[in-house]
C-alpha cells in the first residue's frame, strides 16, 4: 500500500458532508462494488476514517463500460483556498505526489481556474451540473423517427438527460408504451 498521508483543510466551523449514497439499480450496484474492491485489492485506495462523505456514482464511458466518479462538489465547497495562488500551490503539491509515484495524468484532459468544464455530456460548474446544450441542439434538430430502431436509438438518447427535465416519464409515455409492445406504425 503506498504509505500517502493527507488531510483536507475545511473552513472552520463548517458542516461536514454526510450525503448519502445515489440510489442505482441493483446491477450498477454491484459494478460500483466490484470497482472499489478491485482498487482496495490493488491497494490505490483504503477505507476512510474521516468523518466526512461523499458519494460516488458511475457514468457510462464511449466503449459501454463504467466509469466511477466521486461527488466532491460539497466537500470542494468547504474546502479552505483563499485565492488562485493558494490554489496553485496546493496544485503543485499534488502533481509531485503523482511524480513521486509515478502516476500521471494526460494534460489535454486537465483543466485549471475554469469556472466550468464539459464531463461526459454534461456541463459541471458552481452552480452545478446542467445538460450541456449542444447536446440539447441534437436532440431539438433529431429527424423524426420513422422505424422502431430509431424510435429506440431517440428514447435512449433523450434518457441521458431524463433527471433535467421536469415530468419526463410522463413526456416520453406515449414512447415508452410504443417501444414496449412493438406498436410503431
Amino acid at each position: 500500500m503506498r504509505s500517502i498521508q493527507h488531510q483536507i483543510d475545511v473552513v472552520p466551523g463548517a458542516p461536514l458532508s454526510n450525503k448519502a449514497a445515489y440510489r442505482m439499480n441493483p446491477t450498477r450496484q454491484e459494478e460500483l462494488q466490484r470497482q472499489v474492491k478491485e482498487l482496495l485489492d490493488r491497494g490505490l485506495i483504503r477505507e476512510s476514517l474521516s468523518p466526512c462523505v461523499v458519494p460516488a456514482l458511475l457514468v457510462p464511458k464511449k466503449d459501454g463500460s463504467w466509469r466511477m466518479c466521486v461527488d466532491s462538489r460539497v466537500i470542494n465547497k468547504i474546502t479552505v483556498n483563499k485565492d488562485d495562488q493558494q490554489h496553485l500551490k496546493h496544485l503543485r503539491k499534488i502533481f509531485e505526489v503523482l511524480r513521486e509515484q509515478t502516476l500521471y495524468a494526460k494534460l489535454k484532459k486537465c483543466k485549471f481556474f475554469s469556472e466550468q468544464v464539459s464531463f461526459l455530456s454534461y456541463i459541471v460548474s458552481s452552480e452545478g451540473i446542467h445538460a450541456d446544450s449542444g447536446k440539447i441542439e441534437v436532440i431539438a434538430s433529431w429527424p423524426i423517427p420513422k422505424s422502431l430502431t430509431e424510435i429506440r436509438s431517440f428514447h435512449g438518447m433523450i434518457s441521458f438527460y431524463r433527471h433535467f427535465i421536469k415530468n419526463f416519464s410522463s413526456l416520453v409515455a406515449p414512447i415508452t408504451e410504443c417501444l414496449k409492445g412493438n406498436l410503431f406504425k
